[in-house]
């Protein structure tokens, strides 16, 4: 009886857990996003590494719908690292707070700005829908 009663408990406890999860995605937050990439020059190039970042961007979405976001810029990025022939990554992060958002931000900018083997550019994408 007393295995039941654990099992029970257990089985709530995890049926709790999920459906939190769930409704955590279904739920409209603002959140606070920024994209960058870093665009990696060819060997034996004299071209610098490229650092591209767009500005810190308030919405107002679902877990689910940043995913819109996140093709976006990864579709815009893939686009101009076809064209150049180098290699690219593709970061979205997120924040549901602005302070942790212009920190991440602020820490990411600073550390590629002082490093002699990239530059850095300022993007501006049309996120609206």
């Amino acid at each position: 009886m007393k295995k039941m009663y654990v099992f029970s408990l257990l089985t709530l406890i995890c049926f709790g857990f999920n459906k939190a999860e769930i409704k955590l995605k279904s739920e409209k937050n603002i959140y606070y996003f920024f994209c960058y990439s870093r665009a990696l020059a060819n060997k034996g190039s004299l071209d610098k590494n490229k650092l591209f970042y767009t500005p810190i961007q308030e919405v107002e979405a679902t877990e689910e719908e940043m995913k819109f976001y996140t093709k976006k810029f990864a579709d815009y990025i893939d686009n101009q690292c076809k064209s150049s022939d180098k290699k690219c990554t593709s970061d979205l992060n997120m924040y549901l707070d602005k302070g942790s958002a212009d920190s991440v931000y602020e820490s990411i900018l600073n550390k590629y700005q002082k490093d002699e083997n990239y530059t850095t550019q300022r993007l501006e994408i049309d996120f609206s829908k």
